[in-house]
């Protein structure tokens, strides 16, 4: 199945496909990306030549207009497909065009959706346009852009993303001066757009980098317009690091976590649900309460309190059951995702996501149950049950990720990481730069020991810990153990006591001993076949030095002989060697 040429991920219908999805992402291993990857969308009007502009910048395979057939609606619905050939790993969305006349000029519901969904889910959003339609304002897709802008501020926090103006059949007009107008068009659009009390100081810039390119005639300057997008694509390579298109992204959600995202981020667009205005929903939910209760039936002598008493519990039962939700949502991908890399600042980085996503959840559900009149107890004891929430979740991945199979595997996997880049780096000249296999090897038993000292003990603070050195000294050094470190493993304890009080054990010290003898066992075959290899690379090497020295005396005997330095005649007599052994 060929990714390149694309998916549908939502029909002309607006219905999500869950399965097709599925099949692209094990299709693609896109799932395996982590969080190194980027996704690339594109909107504009129909025929405008979107799915071509992806085609030859993404090389993918998306369908284009036949122009000999007359200009009409290609692409319907959303399309995914995968970039060939990009470091990080790509996914171009094609979006079907807007001020499309198959849809009428009545039904614009899907472009503004559609339209919302790519600034919500791309990190990079290309708007194709003709430059020519710059100071227009259905052609440069003003309205769309105002409504849109309207809908992110209100449904959406900042979260920085490129937008990255395409302007087509660009000839004289000077590109610094289409620059300069449309960068006005877009900051009057955004400051014209009504704002939430919660982000009236927000500037254009907090949600979006601008960027604007230009490309010529995509018929008549034919090699032109390839020359300049091999260089538009030259800016998607390395697009999330520092520095480039997208390095300044923040929160990223692990790719394993996509489907569930873009699944529940259309359906929220396609339900026009709030996503950040909690308050307003409680205020108006509490004024109707109010409303039933201020008309008690005085005939009866009835009154409403314990029923606007019981209204209060259950929506505050709900309000807690959805900023869980939101917690979960946050941090169990992204908690599973630095687990599985292993780094040293592993439990820093989870130590920040947790705070982060923590903290911002409860400042919400606190500004959001003021309107219940809740003392400030009872919303503190709320808080703290929300942080319980988080610190419980944090706990079941850690201890699902401390599996002795998990660990093992991802011991196993760095170990010959390790040794697969010392192999790669061998090329057929440069044998005699070779390292010592042994010490290759400890560096590889070195890196694979980190990832056990990480898995050892949760860190819930940033007390420094011993952990990596009492394992380095007990296993890698068990010989000549350090002296001024605890022998921990002849006590065989149940915790580490080189640890902070608030870290929770994951693995005991004995577990750790046993997980890396097994481990031990289980690489022996890795280095046998290693050193085997290399004692054959250092066998043909004495074989082509051999024929080296018969090509220098060939040369040497040759009428007007020259001089021949030991690098040539080296190179000579692996070529006359790799020769014999195809013959």
């Amino acid at each position: 199945m060929k990714m390149e040429q694309g998916t549908q991920l939502i029909d002309g219908n607006g219905k999500f496909n869950v399965d097709g999805l599925k099949d692209f992402m094990t299709a693609t291993e896109f799932a395996q990306s982590g969080l190194s990857y980027a996704i690339v969308a594109i909107i504009g009007s129909q025929s405008s030549g979107k799915s071509t502009l992806m085609n030859q910048t993404f090389h993918t395979n998306f369908e284009e207009m036949d122009a000999y057939n007359g200009r009409g609606q290609t692409t319907k619905g959303i399309w995914i497909a995968k970039c060939s050939d990009i470091d990080p790993f790509t996914i171009a969305m094609d979006f079907e065009g807007t001020d499309s006349n198959q849809r009428g000029e009545d039904d614009t519901a899907f472009e503004k959706q559609s339209t919302l969904f790519a600034l919500a889910i791309a990190d990079v959003v290309l708007i194709n346009m003709w430059y020519k339609d710059i100071g227009l304002e259905h052609a440069a897709s003003r309205p769309l852009l105002k409504t849109v802008f309207q809908v992110m501020k209100r449904l959406f926090k900042p979260r920085k993303k490129t937008l990255l103006f395409v302007l087509r059949d660009h000839s004289k007009t000077p590109l610094a001066c289409l620059k300069t107008a449309l960068l006005e068009d877009i900051e009057k659009i955004w400051a014209a757009v009504a704002e939430p009390e919660t982000l009236c100081s927000a500037p254009l810039r907090e949600f979006f980098n601008v960027e604007i390119t230009a490309l010529p005639h995509y018929e008549y300057q034919d090699e032109k317009f390839k020359e300049q997008v091999a260089r538009l694509r030259q800016r998607f390579v390395h697009s999330i690091y520092p520095g480039g298109l997208v390095g300044d992204r923040e929160e990223v959600e692990p790719a394993s976590g996509f489907p569930l995202r873009a699944e529940e981020i259309w359906k929220i667009i396609k339900d026009n649900r709030d996503l950040d205005l909690p308050a307003v929903k409680v205020m108006v939910a509490t004024v109707r309460c109010e409303e039933i209760a201020d008309a008690a039936i005085q005939q009866s002598e009835w009154n409403g309190s314990k029923f606007r008493e019981k209204l209060i519990c259950d929506m505050l039962s709900e309000m807690m059951a959805k900023y869980k939700k939101r917690i979960t949502r946050a941090l169990a991908k992204r908690v599973e995702s630095l687990l599985e890399a292993g780094e040293r600042d592993t439990w820093a980085s989870i130590r920040n996501l947790f705070e982060c996503n923590t903290e911002a959840a409860v400042s919400e559900f606190s500004d959001a149950v003021v309107s219940f009149n809740l003392n400030s107890s009872e919303i503190d004891t709320k808080s703290q049950h929300l942080r319980e929430h988080a610190r419980n979740l944090l706990e079941m991945k850690a201890r699902e990720a401390a599996a002795a199979g998990r660990v093992l595997r991802r011991m196993k996997y760095r170990f010959s990481h390790v040794l697969g880049d010392y192999e790669n780096s061998m090329s057929w000249y440069n044998w005699t730069e070779e390292k010592n296999l042994d010490e290759v090897e400890r560096n590889a038993l070195s890196e694979s020991l980190r990832i056990l000292s990480i898995m050892a003990a949760m860190r819930f603070d940033e007390m420094p810990d011993q952990i990596e050195k009492v394992l380095y000294s007990s296993l890698m050094d068990r010989a000549v153990p350090d002296p001024s470190l605890p022998n921990t493993f002849m006590g065989a304890s149940d915790t580490w006591e080189e640890v902070s009080p608030k870290a929770t054990t994951l693995l005991k010290p004995e577990d750790c001993k046993s997980l890396w003898m097994n481990f031990i066992e289980k690489i022996k075959p890795m280095m046998t076949r290693a050193r085997s290899r290399q004692d054959g690379r250092r066998r043909t090497r004495r074989y082509a030095a051999a024929a080296a020295g018969g090509a220098a005396a060939a040369a040497a005997a040759g009428v007007g002989a020259a001089v021949v330095g030991p690098a040539a005649v080296v190179d000579a007599g692996i070529v006359i060697f790799m020769r014999a052994m195809r013959l």
